[in-house]
């Protein structure tokens, strides 16, 4: 945004689409992502404390009549759509995890109980017969 607006103040605006970055990156794509766009966002935060005006380099000039508009609608969009879509997108995902672990815990503990009920709290011989037809003989 520093390469196409004449206006420092309107720049500086447009870093926050930067300083967002790491939250979004930690929800979808994880703790690592997330530290690489920190460690990033030392670049917009540096030309901010400095007053670095890019906009020379790109021989521009004057800035669109209503940049400010147009920026201002992104971060609109972006923290209104994008993020609470990341959010959503965590929480889906969060409850996917959850609902798989309680089947594998169900599924466990039933398999459990049918083990202590066949082998550790039965005197009696048994035939088990599993999915090939073999035949396992216990007695205990």
């Amino acid at each position: 945004m520093n390469l196409f607006l004449t206006d420092l103040e309107l720049a500086k605006v447009a870093s926050m689409f930067m300083y967002s970055c790491p939250i979004i990156a930690l929800m979808l794509l994880g703790y690592r992502t997330a530290l690489a766009y920190g460690i990033l966002n030392i670049i917009p935060f540096y030309m901010i404390i400095n007053n670095v005006d890019l906009s020379g380099y790109s021989e521009i000039a004057s800035q669109l009549p209503e940049a400010d508009l147009y920026i201002t609608a992104l971060i609109f969009l972006f923290f209104n759509i994008c993020i609470p879509l990341a959010t959503a997108r965590t929480i889906v995902a969060a409850k996917r995890l959850n609902k798989t672990m309680l089947n594998a815990n169900s599924f466990l503990k039933d398999k459990n109980e049918l083990y202590r009920t066949l082998f550790t709290e039965s005197n009696k011989a048994k035939i088990i017969v599993d999915e090939n037809l073999v035949i396992n003989l216990s007695f205990g």
